[in-house]
C-alpha cells in the first residue's frame, strides 16, 4: 500500500481516530491508478467489492489460480505500457454484424501470442504480418514489436478499426515496425501482398467464410509462390480447427498448448510446388 489512513465517524458527524471508518488509497505500482474503498459505503458499491473479492478468492482456489491472476496482472501492465485499451470482448450484436459463421472479438492473450511468435523466424523487413479479424488491434501492436516489413489488420467493423488505429497511434513509439495498416474489408475480399507472409487467425470465423479465405490464400500462393505461414490461436475445440486440419495443401508444422490448456496453437505452411501442392 502506498498509503493508508484510518478515521472514525461519530454519530454526530465529527471524526475521531477510532478505526471504525477505514479509507484505503491503493495506488497501482505502475502509477496513477488510484482505487479508493470506504468500509461504510452504499450497499451497491459494497456488493460490487464483495463480488470482486469473492471471484478472486474462487479463482485462487482453482488449479492454476495464481497463474491466471498473474496473467491478468501482466495484461493490465502491458496494456498500460503500450497505452492501449483492448481487453474487452465485443459481441457481434453490438456491431450489427451478427452471422452464424463469425465469432465475437476477443483479444489474443499476451502470453499466447508471445509463445506463437517465438516459433517463427521473422526476416527483417521482408515478412508481412496479417491479422484476420484484427478487432481493437492488440495482435497488430504485439506483432509490430518484431521487425516485420509491414503489419496489416483485416477487420469488417469500422468501429473496431477506429479503436485499433487509436491504440496503434499510442503504442507507436514502442514498436519496431512502424508500417501498420488497418483495412475495413470483408476477409473474403482481401488481397494479399506478394511478400513472404505470416497470417494470423484468432478464431475469427469458420464455415464458408473460412473456406473462401483459405482458397484466396491458395490462389495467391499459386500466382506468386512464396513462404506463407498460417498461425492459429484457437479454443481447444472449435469449428475452425475441424476445418483447417483437413486442408491437404497445408503442411502442419507444429501444435502447442496455450492458456493453460484452454486453447491450442497451430502453425501451418502452404506447401510448395513439388511437395503436394495441387495446381
Amino acid at each position: 500500500l502506498s498509503s493508508a489512513y484510518y478515521r472514525a465517524a461519530r454519530s454526530d458527524g465529527s471524526e475521531t481516530d477510532f478505526p471504525g471508518y477505514e479509507k484505503f488509497d491503493f495506488s497501482h505500482p505502475l502509477g496513477q491508478w488510484p482505487l479508493q474503498m470506504n468500509i461504510f459505503m452504499e450497499p451497491s458499491r459494497m456488493r460490487k467489492y464483495i463480488q470482486i473479492a469473492s471471484r478472486t478468492t474462487s479463482l485462487l482456489m482453482k488449479p492454476g489460480g495464481f497463474n491466471q491472476i498473474a496473467r491478468r496482472l501482466r495484461t493490465m501492465a502491458l496494456e498500460r505500457y503500450y497505452g492501449i485499451e483492448t481487453n474487452k470482448v465485443v459481441y457481434l450484436s453490438e456491431l450489427a454484424l451478427d452471422h452464424a459463421e463469425r465469432r465475437e472479438y476477443a483479444p489474443v492473450d499476451f502470453n499466447d501470442f508471445d509463445t506463437l511468435l517465438a516459433r517463427l523466424t521473422v526476416t527483417k523487413e521482408q515478412n508481412i504480418f496479417i491479422d484476420f479479424g484484427s478487432g481493437m488491434g492488440r495482435a497488430l501492436v504485439l506483432a509490430a514489436r518484431a521487425p516485420f516489413k509491414k503489419v496489416i489488420g483485416i477487420e469488417l467493423s469500422d468501429d473496431l478499426n477506429d479503436i485499433a488505429r487509436k491504440n496503434i497511434s499510442r503504442a507507436m513509439p514502442r514498436l519496431r515496425c512502424r508500417n501498420i495498416e488497418v483495412v475495413s474489408i470483408d476477409a473474403t475480399e482481401a488481397e494479399f501482398p506478394n511478400d513472404p507472409t505470416v497470417m494470423f487467425f484468432n478464431n475469427p470465423f469458420s464455415g464458408e467464410i473460412l473456406d473462401r479465405v483459405l482458397q484466396n490464400i491458395r490462389r495467391s500462393h499459386s500466382l506468386n509462390p512464396r513462404s506463407i505461414t498460417i498461425v492459429c490461436n484457437l479454443p481447444a475445440k472449435s469449428a475452425f480447427y475441424e476445418q483447417i486440419s483437413k486442408v491437404e495443401w497445408l503442411d502442419h508444422k507444429e501444435s502447442m498448448t496455450l492458456s493453460q490448456g484452454a486453447r491450442i496453437g497451430l502453425i501451418y505452411e502452404v506447401k510448395q510446388r513439388g511437395r503436394g501442392l495441387a495446381a
